[in-house]
């Protein structure tokens, strides 16, 4: 009788064992689809553009040397726009090199107390939708594509 008891033992042991390497598991899997779902979610990380601080914005085209100074109106809701644009995380987060052609636009701020070494520059490119500002990349916001479009191509 002592061997039954023994044998059962073990195999009750060895059942315990295995149900709890199972549930285990299926623990580990539920923690691998969070880490997946958390990773594949779009960055919200806003572009920080300050237009309050600028004093006069410059625009400059890829077929010319001519600056064009925005209007304050233009300026304002150039601003509003751009300070939608998202993070983009891929480009900023990777290190690859990236080899662009020259920027669709490219906005100069100059701002109020600050010498022309300290301006800052945002390019803009229309074929991918993204800007680059700080040495960042961002996605343009998508219901506002046009209208940052249609105000730079009023000052061609």
């Amino acid at each position: 009788m002592n061997i039954s008891i023994k044998h059962l033992a073990g195999t009750l042991t060895l059942l315990l064992a295995t149900t709890f390497v199972a549930c285990n598991t299926s623990a580990n899997k539920e923690k691998q689809a969070e880490t997946t779902e958390t990773a594949s979610v779009v960055d919200t990380m806003k572009l920080q553009f300050n237009i309050a601080e600028v004093d006069t914005m410059s625009l400059l085209f890829p077929d010319s040397n001519e600056q064009r100074i925005i209007s304050e109106a233009d300026r304002n809701k150039l601003g509003e726009a751009l300070a939608l644009s998202v993070n983009d995380t891929l480009w900023n987060n990777s290190g690859i090199m990236v080899k662009m052609v020259a920027p669709d636009y490219t906005l100069i701020s100059h701002y109020k107390g600050k010498t022309s070494d300290q301006n800052s520059w945002l390019m803009i490119w229309k074929e991918n939708g993204r800007t680059k500002f700080d040495n960042k990349w961002y996605f343009l916001d998508e219901s506002k594509k046009a209208e940052i479009y249609q105000i730079l191509d009023s000052y061609k």
